[in-house]
């Protein structure tokens, strides 16, 4: 829940869009066959995260999204995502791992330069 908090804390500095933080079925509705619950269950994920973006829930049409509006959703979640990532890493001790896998991509980035 911690890291949840942090992710709509920094995801409202981007734009003040004010998220909810719950389970899915507490702030929707009790629904089976989802993604969450499959990876949590099935993979053993620890910790499951459940993004429900723009527009308001209380909207008729609250899964359409007006196209002005996909930019700037994209950025702030992009915020809180990147928080879930960062506590993730430090929580499992994947600092070095972070370091290893940036070095490996920026070597691959120059092989792929070299051989265009």
């Amino acid at each position: 829940k911690r890291t949840a908090k942090r992710a709509v804390s920094r995801l409202k500095k981007v734009y003040g869009t004010q998220y909810r933080i719950g389970t899915g079925a507490d702030i929707l509705a009790p629904a089976s066959g989802g993604s969450d619950d499959w990876a949590k269950n099935a993979l053993g994920v620890k910790f499951v995260y459940l993004i429900e973006l723009r527009p308001q829930l209380e909207l008729l049409n609250g899964f359409i999204l007006n196209k002005d509006e996909l930019i700037p959703t994209a950025v702030e979640t992009w915020e809180g995502v990147r928080t879930v990532i960062d506590d993730a890493i430090r929580a499992n001790d994947l600092l070095n791992l972070k370091s290893i896998a940036s070095e490996s991509l920026s070597a691959l980035g120059q092989f792929m330069r070299h051989k265009i």
